[in-house]
């Protein structure tokens, strides 16, 4: 097996998602693992830091030369190109080998990354922009997580009230979206819908829109930002959660499937719309994703007024799930592949 390097600039902020994701995945290696976080040290904890073959440190050339004296066969890049530091370290090829995953939600053609982690619905074979022998298409779905090591009871249980939901960033809450839902509320009359506060004139603006639109403002309820186990019991007392469109949800699409809450998206038409599809198809699923902003009105319409199409669906989520040891499983069989067909040209 190669000898294997995670390099990332995130791992150990508490609140990010990377490490709630992926940390779970270096304790499921089946051989020691190094990971290196271009950050300087902090005296906050993620759980990372206790990992065997952790280091940590900002000086770029520094964790160039300890990638290189590790003699790291494969490196992924968990940042690509959201971290300039890491594109540097990266850039002076530190290993054979160097494989994007994660960090960026769209095509990396620099001339350092060989490869790229995917699945088929993340990017489809022949997708314009990304050359197919330089992904890795994954069958067990490209999102991972570490779900199964946060001790969250999985939920079926239907609330009493109709909670439709997004908790997900204010940003991405599109015009065209954010009216569907409120057509979705019109059509839903004993419904609310709980949106993420991230500032105040978000709410004073989304509410004098619904206003405007027919809506009792009342009904949209922002809740809070809180953290992660208790976002995660939040979501239990919701009934349906409602995606984004252009760039989907993605970490909190799997906080709400995990604990049974239907996720019902559009397939996008970029990477970064089509990461709740990949997270659906991968739970047998894939009937939650809708074709176009009409059918994902009429299904989260159905979803409100027939209480067993919401229970077969909160039961069809329940019955499979897909986390850091398939995804490991999976990887690890890769990564030996090409390691071996790298050796076989040298």
């Amino acid at each position: 097996m190669p000898r294997i390097g995670y390099i990332t600039h995130d791992i150990s902020k508490l609140g990010h998602p990377m490490p709630y994701l992926i940390n779970g995945v270096f304790e499921e290696h089946g051989l020691e693992v190094k990971v290196y976080n271009v950050d300087p040290p902090t005296n906050l904890s993620s759980g990372i830091e206790d990992l065997k073959g952790y280091c940590c440190g900002s000086n770029s050339d520094l964790i160039f030369k300890k990638i290189k004296n590790d003699k790291i066969d494969i490196l992924i890049d968990l940042s690509s190109l959201t971290s300039s530091k890491i594109s540097n370290v990266c850039s002076k090829k530190p290993a054979p080998i160097i494989i994007s995953y994660l960090g960026y939600p769209g095509p990396v053609n620099n001339e350092w990354t060989d490869y790229q982690i995917v699945d088929k619905h993340i990017v489809p074979p022949k997708t314009p922009g990304y050359d197919d022998t330089k992904l890795i298409r994954l069958e067990c779905g490209y999102y991972v997580n570490s779900m199964r090591s946060k001790n969250i009871s999985r939920s079926s249980s239907v609330p009493d009230k109709f909670v439709f939901c997004n908790m997900g960033r204010s940003d991405k809450i599109t015009p065209e979206i954010f009216m569907c839902w409120l057509r979705i509320l019109r059509r839903c009359p004993n419904s609310e819908l709980w949106l993420l506060k991230t500032c105040s004139n978000l709410v004073d603006n989304l509410k004098s829109l619904a206003e405007r639109e027919g809506v009792n403002s009342d009904r949209i309820c922002f809740k809070c930002m809180v953290d992660t186990l208790d976002h995660v019991e939040r979501l239990k007392l919701t009934s349906c959660f409602l995606d984004t469109d252009v760039y989907n949800s993605h970490t909190i699409t799997v906080d709400a499937l995990y604990v049974c809450v239907p996720v019902i998206t559009i397939k996008g038409k970029k990477w970064c719309g089509r990461v709740s599809s990949s997270i659906l198809e991968s739970l047998n699923c894939g009937g939650l994703v809708c074709e176009n902003i009409k059918d994902y009105e009429k299904f989260a319409v159905k979803m409100y007024e027939d209480e067993e199409v919401l229970r077969m669906w909160k039961k069809k989520i329940g019955e499979k799930w897909v986390g850091e040891k398939e995804w490991v499983e999976e990887v690890e069989g890769k990564l030996r592949g090409i390691w071996s067909g790298y050796i076989k040209k040298c």
